[in-house]
């Protein structure tokens, strides 16, 4: 994802690199942002060129559950901002960024894990 490279990223490198941060985030305290910071210049370059990928609900519940494996402090509460971000995503339109049973089971999860 730089000019040196004709190549961009597509929704599947995106979850891939966002699960990855999700399996190593027991072990690494800044799991959760980093995959949250991938989320995010995902929506953003969603937002700048309409052919971008599009944050979808796996990609989310990937970052969901990056908070949720890292147990850090204030990610249960990062979880919920994310959950209100996917709602309304899904209220504009991002028809691909549904919150399903098994996003609220994370967030719960999250709620729980990190205090």
């Amino acid at each position: 994802e730089d000019d040196s490279t004709n190549i961009a990223p597509d929704a599947i490198s995106y979850c891939s690199c966002i699960s990855a941060w999700a399996e190593c985030a027991a072990t690494n305290p800044s799991a959760g942002a980093n995959a949250e910071a991938i989320l995010t210049r995902m929506h953003k370059r969603g937002e700048e060129n309409e052919d971008a990928p599009k944050p979808t609900t796996r990609c989310f519940n990937a970052v969901l559950l990056a908070y949720a494996n890292g147990r850090q402090k204030g990610g249960g509460k990062r979880a919920l901002e994310l959950l209100r971000f996917m709602e309304s995503l899904h209220s504009e339109g991002y028809d691909d960024c549904q919150p399903d049973s098994y996003t609220f089971n994370i967030v719960m999860k999250a709620l729980a894990n990190c205090k």
